[in-house]
């Protein structure tokens, strides 16, 4: 796996295989979307998709036959709260 190092916004160095961007649909983000993308880009990679945050963390904690028998996944942050609920393989 390939290991990225940028700063992140508050000028410290993140290194990272991985990184995932968590953003609401919502106008006020789509700038910090691109800036991400753009971020990613610069660095000589390619980001193949934006997953939205409550999908996102319910795929990285649940397993294939979960999903596909159904199960909901609560999401307590600390201010808000997603709740993504799954029925025959399908959100």
């Amino acid at each position: 796996m390939t290991r990225a190092a940028f700063k992140d916004g508050t000028g410290a160095l993140v290194s990272a295989s991985r990184s995932i961007l968590y953003a609401q649909r919502d106008q006020k983000y789509a700038g910090i979307v691109g800036d991400w993308q753009k971020c990613v880009e610069r660095a000589g990679y390619h980001v193949a998709e934006f997953v939205l945050e409550p999908l996102a963390a319910s795929l990285a904690v649940l397993t294939p036959d979960e999903i596909e028998l159904g199960c909901a996944v609560v999401e307590l942050g600390g201010g808000s709260t997603n709740v993504s609920i799954f029925h025959n393989g399908k959100i």
